[in-house]
């Protein structure tokens, strides 16, 4: 595998602290036949068993959910350009996603790179095409605020923390173009917007939030725009649709999620969440 490109920088750590992480995105590996179908599998149950953890808790349940899963394989003896024996196994089950993550733009950026080094990236079926995985969480945002009353088209907003250049900042700043070239009034708020929470609303640049696309924990909210503020984003701006709820984050904890595999196994041992 080759290192990265410098078109692609992947950073973690804390504000201030952030350091590059090695990224190898150079050398694909698609999922067919029996592989694939595993995948599905894993995902399926693990998805199931959320939900079925929300409903008996009575808890409000994501609109959008990221599972990390890890695959084993071993290098073909006789190929050494391909995998064998793919194994998924779950690492982070959807019960620790308390906002969406960023494939939406890596799935994109990773694709356009190997049709330009000459791969056919569609060479296999995708779930939702790396192309359109953005303008489909636009539509879900849409479709949400019509379900929840709304009409017209919401004014929406990427609600998040100030992040110096980065692949988080990349992704803020795709994701409100996706929603500004599906027809939305799209803000992005940080602390430097001065948002303000009035009338059950949170607002910005004098505007009403109808719908929020949330990258930011809310631990982090009152970090990071003070306790007085944040604790009214979080509790008082309940006119406007977070996605995903702030009660979600309650379930980011490794704790709680090996509480809802294991009840799910015990209703279902058929159907075990590959762990």
């Amino acid at each position: 595998m080759k290192k990265r490109g410098e078109d692609l920088r992947l950073t973690d750590g804390g504000l201030g602290e952030e350091y590059e992480i090695p990224c190898y995105d150079d050398s694909p590996t698609w999922l067919l036949d029996n592989a694939w179908e595993k995948a599905m599998e894993v995902g399926r149950n693990s998805l199931a068993a959320y939900m079925k953890f929300c409903k008996e808790e009575n808890l409000p349940h994501s609109y959008l959910l990221g599972l990390d899963i890890l695959f084993m394989g071993k290098v073909d003896p006789n190929n050494h350009n391909r995998l064998i024996d793919l194994r998924p196994t779950l690492v982070e089950g959807p019960c620790c996603n308390s906002y969406p993550a960023c494939p939406a733009v890596d799935a994109y950026k990773l694709y356009r790179r190997l049709q330009h080094k000459g791969f056919d990236p569609d060479r296999v079926d995708y779930p939702n095409h790396p192309t359109m995985v953005r303008q489909k969480i636009a539509n879900m945002l849409i479709g949400v605020f019509h379900r929840a009353g709304g009409t017209g088209m919401p004014r929406a907003a990427v609600f998040t923390r100030p992040y110096p250049e980065s692949e988080e900042e990349t992704a803020h700043i795709e994701m409100v173009k996706a929603f500004k070239k599906a027809g939305m009034e799209t803000y992005r708020i940080t602390p430097d917007e001065k948002p303000e929470v009035k009338g059950g609303k949170l607002w910005v640049h004098g505007k009403p939030i109808d719908i929020v696309y949330r990258r930011i924990e809310r631990i982090h909210v009152p970090e990071f725009y003070g306790e007085e503020l944040g604790n009214k984003i979080i509790n008082e701006a309940t006119d406007t649709i977070f996605i995903n709820p702030w009660k979600i984050d309650d379930l980011r904890s490794k704790t709680i999620e090996e509480r809802v595999f294991r009840r799910w196994e015990a209703d279902n041992p058929d159907r075990p969440v590959s762990r």
